[in-house]
């Protein structure tokens, strides 16, 4: 590429930048519903199945309301644990609008980075961490929100590299193995 081409580039991003940046702020896109009173798992929350679904997902989040996400959880100390932990959290957080399954969550989220980890964890905890962070992401200041989506990219990308050993085979891909449900939960990420 030619210096005047890139110089051109530079200085059009350059112009460009002040109205992006003056922009109104970026709305949180949600990755399965904006008001959970749309779902029907919530329409049909006091009937069978969904009942005994929202039950067990508030009972666990009323669990995780103990857990020291900072610590060790002792034998649920895996990645994937807590991360089922913190998407129950905030799963539980939008049915009930519970103040305390999103600060719980929050800590989990906050924390995803301690916890016994293997390859197939990390891909598993990623798509629980991320529908987590979905689901409370607007009880979060902005400087906590920059911190975990930085956390959730750092796990991606741990995550990602897991798949294809460190980019140095990409063409592998089995779905009959672990990627079947690991390349979703980046698709999630």
């Amino acid at each position: 590429m030619k210096t005047g081409c890139v110089l051109g580039i530079i200085l059009f991003i350059l112009i460009l930048l002040p109205a992006i940046t003056s922009a109104a702020p970026v709305v949180h896109p949600y990755m399965l519903f904006h008001d959970i009173s749309e779902v029907p798992g919530y329409q049909y929350r006091t009937i069978a199945p969904w009942k005994t679904w929202e039950n067990g997902i508030i009972a666990n989040a009323e669990r995780s309301l103990s857990r020291n996400f900072s610590g060790t959880l002792s034998s649920y100390d895996r990645v994937s644990y807590r991360g089922d932990f913190a998407q129950n959290l905030g799963l539980a957080y939008q049915i009930t609008k519970n103040p305390a399954y999103a600060q719980k969550a929050r800590e989990a989220l906050l924390n995803l980075n301690v916890g016994a980890d293997g390859t197939t964890d990390r891909a598993l905890a990623l798509g629980s961490y991320s529908l987590a962070y979905d689901f409370i992401q607007p009880t979060l200041d902005p400087a906590t929100d920059i911190q975990i989506r930085d956390k959730l990219a750092t796990l991606a990308n741990r995550a990602y590299n897991d798949l294809n050993i460190n980019g140095t085979n990409l063409q592998y891909v089995t779905f009959a193995d672990y990627h079947g449900q690991a390349y979703p939960m980046l698709g999630i990420a």
